[in-house]
């Protein structure tokens, strides 16, 4: 090899790293500004949880892009359903809130076939993430035994067969890792918002999105006066 040819090899690798470093800095400064969850709620703990239940039909969604989308009249049993046929893209409703403060959120859904995987999206909020563990939230399928408990030739017990059972399923958003063991919290404030799902994995039928809080229980003395 001449020593042009090892000079040219050289500055080749040299730009290839350099490459890889900028692009690893890019997206670690991208994410960089993306709270924990924790964070978030440091923020936003003292927010009222109004009483109110906003129901958004999922065919009423308002943008989409890269998404394989389909509203059909009727499936399994519900009407006016979306049908997300293939992974990948997004779709956007606008929603207006009637007040200041911390809501849940929910699908109303029923899995496709796919992967046999649980469904995983992410959710942003005008545009934005509010937190990292919005990145990556799952909503699993619904599996059924086939089989009682078998034994295999030595005697020992093996898991029964399972099939999916898919049915329709309303689940709140929930940490996909389990750190947080309530339904995720999202703020929002007065007036009109754009909620984004964007697909990540498996395809999905929807029904609704659903912001609500759920009913405060009564407090001691509300109970002993009922």
């Amino acid at each position: 090899m001449s020593r042009f040819s090892r000079i040219l090899k050289i500055l080749i690798i040299t730009f290839a790293c350099i490459g890889v470093f900028l692009f690893l800095e890019t997206i670690a400064f991208s994410s960089g500004g993306i709270p924990t969850l924790q964070e978030y709620l440091n923020k936003v703990k003292n927010a009222p949880k109004p009483q109110n239940t906003i129901v958004v039909e999922a065919i009423n969604y308002t943008s989409s892009e890269n998404a394989s989308l389909k509203k059909v009249a009727e499936f399994k049993g519900l009407n006016d359903v979306l049908l997300w046929e293939k992974e990948g893209g997004w779709i956007e409703w606008k929603v207006h809130i009637p007040e200041d403060g911390l809501y849940n959120m929910a699908l109303l859904y029923y899995t496709l076939p796919g992967k046999g995987l649980g469904v995983e999206l992410s959710v942003l909020i005008d545009g934005k993430l509010p937190y990292k563990e919005a990145q990556k939230i799952t909503f699993p399928r619904v599996w059924k035994d086939v089989t009682g408990i078998r034994k295999d030739k030595k005697g020992n017990d093996l898991r029964p067969k399972c099939e999916e059972a898919p049915r329709w399923q309303k689940m709140d958003f929930i940490d996909t890792e389990g750190f947080y063991n309530k339904a995720l919290p999202f703020y929002f404030t007065k007036g009109e918002h754009k909620i984004r799902l964007v697909s990540i994995r498996e395809p999905v039928a929807l029904k609704q999105l659903i912001i609500y809080n759920p009913e405060m229980p009564p407090t001691y003395n509300e109970y002993i006066n009922i």
